[in-house]
């Protein structure tokens, strides 16, 4: 059964209630930064290692759980990707993953939104992502979000001014189900 929650001008598929796990394969999350004060771009991506979906009914009993590899951090720059998973940035010998949890899912100026909190390093921050797409697929679903994570917020400040305080997130995600009800 394909059902649409529509909210104002938002309208966006939801999958039946039920458990999806994540595809880490299927499964990326794409970012984009600036740097060298601001004349620059740098793009790269993450690995999603594992997550879980738990479609409610209401919709807004959801609940979304996901941990990034953070060694999986790449830019395509051997020199740059090795400094930035360093103790100066990510520090993956001691924090090898990041984490997220959401707290609450609903609709925010006409977008569906998930909302949690990120962990990188220890330190937690808040963090709103706005869903894009969502589809059904083989079964499971397949969505992309969007948020922008500020690195200060975890106390990653390292080269100020060289590397980007913010970077812009898409993550794209399959999921496939592995049970249904509330």
């Amino acid at each position: 059964m394909i059902m649409t929650a529509t909210h104002a001008e938002s309208s966006v598929w939801i999958p039946e209630p039920g458990t999806y796990v994540a595809d880490p394969a299927g499964s990326s999350i794409e970012f984009r930064a600036k740097h060298l004060f601001g004349l620059g771009t740098v793009a790269g991506n993450f690995r999603i290692a594992s997550g879980s979906i738990q479609v409610a009914s209401p919709l807004e009993r959801s609940s979304v759980k996901a941990t990034i590899d953070a060694s999986s951090f790449s830019t395509g720059n051997a020199r740059r990707d090795k400094d930035v998973r360093s103790a100066r940035f990510l520090d993956v010998d001691r924090s090898p993953t990041i984490t997220f949890v959401s707290t609450r899912v609903g609709v925010v100026d006409s977008a569906w939104v998930l909302e949690g909190q990120v962990t990188v390093r220890g330190k937690t921050a808040p963090v709103a992502l706005t869903i894009t797409e969502s589809q059904p697929v083989d079964g499971g679903l397949a969505m992309v979000a969007e948020t922008r994570i500020d690195r200060h917020a975890h106390g990653i400040t390292s080269a100020k001014g060289v590397a980007g305080r913010y970077l812009d997130l898409t993550i794209r995600l399959r999921a496939r189900a592995t049970g249904t009800g509330r």
